[in-house]
Parts: structure tokens; C-alpha cells; sequence
């Protein structure tokens, strides 16, 4: 598809090439695309559109917190909890920000039909946890980390180890992988390379950065559209944490299998953003190298010195350094 209507100009318009970033999202061009048929440049239709898919959502939540056998009050909460959660509200009230919306509409249904075909063993089920897989995946790149959280679902969870073939879903994933991979490549001819020992490595230093997404779910303070990783802020996160952790702890049903699931599954979502992040800052620096206020150069040095001292070796320090800092 190509834009010819202005002074006889042709671009591409189902990918975004800009800076750091390359998008193949032709799902989300598709769903602007009806909305400027529908309402033309009324902004009005464009709003209402977002709102109409964040329910779906919720709903597609609520009925996936039911199928892993949540009793209907905590489902209803959880799901009433998510539909007003301030920390999604650009999601909805912004209206580039509906890739999150509709990815949580196929991920959700897509999880959901794994749930089924886990249970069941019907090929319906298999093809559409697959389908709404390839459209996530047409929406937004993270939809990569559905397979591998529903992977370790099933690793971990005892309501997924029998049923279907782990053969037959594992071909199918890689089936789906390969052909979006193919589609992504093509369309934007020269992607941005990002090694996997890039993306672990962006990974692990920034994880400290969970504790912030973690506290603005129970205390969603200093929010913004474009999320900004603000080590001051950890605190609420460390306090939410406690507050998770002793609940679990207390609560008469624990289950801790689905607790570490829900863990990784935030971790494997973030883990593209943090690379992006990671990458965006040592690009920007001149010659690789980063400036730092002498109070924080200086406690850097002290810390490391520290560890040093601790016995853990340079590997160990240069890591908390990079933590630190990202």
C-alpha cells in the first residue's frame, strides 16, 4: 500500500523507519486506516475507537483470569482494576498509544485459546491462539515474548502438562516466528540489528527498572505517555513488592507457580523497551562516553570499591555500575 496523494510523492506507509526505532505494524496502520474512513480528521472517532478496544481487553482479561480458575469476584476486580488503572491511561486517552490496547486484545484472546487447546486438544483452539499470535505480532514487535512466556507457562504451571502435543505447538510457534520475521524483514528491507546477546545484556542491567513499573501499579504516581525509567521513584516499587509478596504469603491459596508466570511475563514484555532504552542512551553519548555529576561518579567509584573489596571482582562491580546508571 502506498500514499500517492501528495504532489505525486510514494511512501511506504505500513512500517515507521525513524532514528533507533523500526516498526512493522501494519495491523495498527490498518485500524487508523478504517478510523480516517469512519471519521475522517474528527479526533472524536479516533478516542472513541481506543475506548471501545481497551474493553475489549478487559473484558478478554477477565475471562482469562476465569480460565486460570480464579473465582468470579477476584476476576471482576482484577479485570475493574486494569479497565481504570491510571498507569494505562495513555493507552487510551492517546491516541498513537492504542498499539498497547490492541496488543493486549490478541494477546489476551491468544493466551486464551492456548488455555483451551492445553486443555481440550482441538485444533480450533490451536489455530486461533496462532492467528491472534501472527496479528500481535503485526501490532506490536513485543508480541514475541507471548511465546516465550506461554512456553514457560506450561513449564511451570502443573494445569499444562498434559493434554496436546508440545511438539506440534512448538513447531507451530516457530512456523508463525519464521513467517513474521520474513514479513518484518521484507517490509522494512534494513531493520535495525539487535543481537539476542544485546537484548539479554540491556536486560539484565536494566532491571531495577521493574521496581518502578511494579510500584506504579499500586501507587501510580508521577505518570507520563512516554515512560521514563526513574531510579528516585524504585522506592514505590520496592513497597509494592513487600505489599504483593506479604499478601501472597498470608493468602490461604497460594500459588506461586502463577505469581513467578506473572513476573516473567512483565519482564519478557519490557525487555524490548529496556534494550531500545539502553541503546538510545549510548548512541547519544560522543565517543562512548556518558557524563555524570560528580556526586554520583563519586559514589559509583566508593561502590565499586566496595565490591571490590567484597571479593566479588571487577565483573561483578562494572555490573552494578551499568545497573546503576541505566
Amino acid at each position: 500500500f502506498r500514499d500517492d496523494a501528495h504532489q505525486g510523492d510514494s511512501k511506504d506507509i505500513f512500517y515507521i523507519l525513524h532514528g533507533a526505532a523500526a516498526f512493522y505494524r501494519p495491523i495498527l496502520m490498518l485500524s487508523f486506516m478504517i478510523d480516517a474512513h469512519l471519521w475522517g480528521a474528527r479526533a472524536f472517532g479516533y478516542h472513541l475507537m481506543n475506548v471501545a478496544i481497551h474493553l475489549a481487553a478487559c473484558c478478554l482479561f477477565f475471562a482469562l483470569l476465569k480460565k486460570l480458575q480464579y473465582a468470579k469476584s477476584p476476576a471482576f476486580f482484577g479485570a475493574i482494576w486494569f479497565a481504570v488503572h491510571p498507569a494505562l491511561v495513555q493507552a487510551t486517552a492517546w491516541i498513537p498509544g492504542r498499539n498497547d490496547s490492541l496488543l493486549g486484545v490478541f494477546v489476551f484472546g491468544s493466551f486464551l485459546g492456548l488455555l483451551h487447546h492445553l486443555e481440550k486438544g482441538r485444533l480450533k483452539y490451536l489455530a486461533a491462539h496462532l492467528g491472534l499470535l501472527a496479528l500481535a505480532l503485526l501490532t506490536k514487535e513485543t508480541a514475541v515474548a507471548l511465546v516465550a512466556a506461554s512456553l514457560l507457562f506450561i513449564l511451570i504451571h502443573p494445569a499444562a502438562q498434559g493434554g496436546a502435543s508440545k511438539k506440534i505447538l512448538a513447531f507451530s510457534w516457530f512456523l508463525v516466528l519464521a513467517g513474521w520475521h520474513e514479513m518484518r524483514g521484507h517490509a522494512l528491507n534494513n531493520p535495525l540489528k539487535l543481537s539476542l546477546a544485546d537484548a539479554a545484556s540491556s536486560l539484565w542491567h536494566n532491571l531495577p527498572g521493574l521496581l518502578q513499573f511494579l510500584g506504579k501499579a499500586l501507587i501510580p504516581l508521577r505518570l507520563s505517555v512516554v515512560q521514563v525509567l526513574q531510579p528516585r521513584f524504585w522506592i514505590f516499587g520496592a513497597l509494592s513488592g513487600g505489599i504483593l509478596l506479604i499478601g501472597l504469603m498470608i493468602s490461604r491459596r497460594k500459588n506461586y507457580a502463577l505469581a513467578g508466570f506473572g513476573l516473567s511475563m512483565v519482564t519478557l514484555y519490557y525487555a524490548r523497551r529496556y534494550a531500545a532504552f539502553a541503546k538510545e542512551v549510548l548512541a547519544a553519548a560522543p565517543a562512548g562516553k556518558i557524563a555524570l555529576s560528580q556526586e554520583v561518579a563519586a559514589w559509583l567509584t566508593h561502590s565499586v570499591d566496595a565490591l571490590q573489596a567484597f571479593g566479588k571482582g571487577a565483573k561483578y562491580s562494572q555490573s552494578f555500575c551499568y545497573i546503576v546508571f541505566i
